[in-house]
């Protein structure tokens, strides 16, 4: 388990650095503001084991993040995607395509709307 919460320093190329950890299982990344899409694609290439990723009330998260985890993120089981940017589209599309994952968080997603979660789900 890597626990970076509230490091709001921290950026995407300082998520390159987490690269090494292919075994990394647990990542808590809450309240990286400075962190966006960009960043949790790496984070999805380069940690293959990942299972549980908090990434609440990192507000510059979007659609192209989800779409990686969709991608790369295989074994994800829980996630926590709280106030980020997502809208009906990522979201529909992570839940399609990662159907490991048990235990989704997702409150004030303020870019989905009503429409999008039906869809979603």
């Amino acid at each position: 388990m890597l626990n970076l919460r509230y490091c709001t320093q921290i950026t995407d190329a300082g998520l390159k650095h987490l690269s090494t950890l292919e075994e990394l299982t647990n990542l808590e990344l809450r309240c990286l503001v400075r962190i966006t899409g960009i960043g949790i694609t790496s984070i999805a290439i380069d940690c293959p084991s990942l299972i549980e990723l908090d990434l609440k009330c990192c507000y510059s998260v979007d659609d192209a993040g989800l779409w990686a985890l969709s991608r790369y993120s295989q074994n994800l089981r829980q996630l926590t995607i709280s106030y980020c940017q997502v809208t009906g589209l990522g979201l529909g599309h992570l839940l399609g395509i990662l159907r490991c994952l048990q235990d989704v968080k997702m409150v004030h997603l303020s870019w989905v709307s009503i429409e999008g979660f039906e869809m979603a789900l």
